[in-house]
């Protein structure tokens, strides 16, 4: 497999804490145990705890990898997401989950490769068949495809002309009902 090198393909990494410093310090370090030199966008949604420390230390030691937002307030998953999106300056925008433990490396480029694969190709994870109201379900002609965004890769420029994620438990819904 190409290496991001190779690819010239320019990924932003993201993860969105709440009140979560030990899953999100653990999210961390086994990014960086495969890809320690990928831009990594930590969103501190509120928490004003522990984290929010810890968060601000870890973009103040590696300026050149790592940048912080510190939200004064809990913004909800989905606007911090689409806030994610607005301030990365790079193709694709990878979230990751602040409980999500990345064990080899690899992944992203097959997850850049699956976009690449179809005309359409906009966003890459695991895909699930959701009802409009956001409920899982059974593929069928009333049920949409929806990428988790536990982790998901997203080209970035595609989302921009999108409805904004939203803030309810499937804030993704209305933005891939549209793509």
């Amino acid at each position: 497999m190409e290496s991001f090198a190779q690819q010239e393909i320019s990924v932003t990494a993201v993860i969105i804490n709440y009140k979560t410093r030990d899953l999100t310090r653990r999210a961390i370090t086994t990014f960086r145990a495969f890809y320690p030199s990928l831009p990594l966008l930590l969103i501190d949604n509120g928490s004003d705890d522990e984290s929010t420390a810890m968060i601000r230390d870890l973009a103040d030691r590696s300026p050149h990898a790592t940048r912080a937002i510190l939200n004064h307030q809990n913004l909800h998953h989905g606007p911090a997401m689409d806030q994610a999106l607005r301030s990365a300056d790079t193709s694709y925008v990878l979230f990751i989950d602040s409980d999500c433990e990345i064990t080899r490396e690899g992944f992203i480029e097959r997850m850049i490769s699956l976009t690449k694969e179809y005309s359409n190709g906009y966003a890459a994870g695991k895909r699930v068949w959701i009802n409009r109201r956001g409920f899982d379900t059974d593929k069928s002609e009333n049920a949409y495809e929806y990428i988790r965004p536990i982790c998901m890769l997203i080209q970035r420029e595609r989302y921009l002309m999108l409805p904004p994620f939203e803030r309810h438990g499937t804030p993704c819904l209305q933005n891939m009902i549209e793509a």
